[in-house]
């Protein structure tokens, strides 16, 4: 199954050290959303990633193909369904094919939550390795920070 990854889970080392199985498919875009950060998380001191309804706008992102196994670590870690709820999304690869994937989306939005430098260089850092565009990468660098 695929799963489209658009905040932490987009860097390579820190997935595949929960998701042992995961396989990189494809840098992938969804069409009308936005990236926004509405729940705060102590772990990373800040806001974290999530999708918001956004027309006209294109969210890049990761999708990995993963297993059961690695499903089922996912919704743990995401704390489905009380912090997040998986969401079946259409996603396009590189290559311009469309493809349905898991995603994750925040259960209860707290508000806007500015997320840590810690956390957007993570973001970045994935989104460079896995080949999105020098403009979303941009729009990463641009966020506002706490701290």
């Amino acid at each position: 199954m695929l799963y489209f990854a658009y905040g932490s889970n987009m860097e390579r080392f820190w997935f595949k050290k929960r998701c042992t199985g995961a396989k990189f498919v494809s840098a992938a875009t969804l069409r009308d959303y936005d990236i926004t950060f509405v729940r705060g998380s102590t772990m990373w001191g800040g806001g974290t990633a999530d999708l918001r309804p956004a027309p006209g706008g294109v969210m890049e992102g990761v999708l990995w193909e993963i297993g059961e196994p690695d499903l089922k670590v996912l919704d743990q870690y995401e704390g489905v369904p009380k912090d997040y709820i998986r969401k079946t999304v259409t996603v396009e690869t590189k290559d311009g094919k469309a493809q349905q994937a898991h995603a994750y989306i925040v259960a209860q939005p707290e508000g806007y939550r500015p997320p840590s430098k810690r956390y957007m260089r993570l973001l970045i850092q994935g989104a460079e390795e896995h080949g999105l565009s020098d403009e979303y990468v941009m729009r990463l660098e641009a966020i506002k920070t706490s701290g």
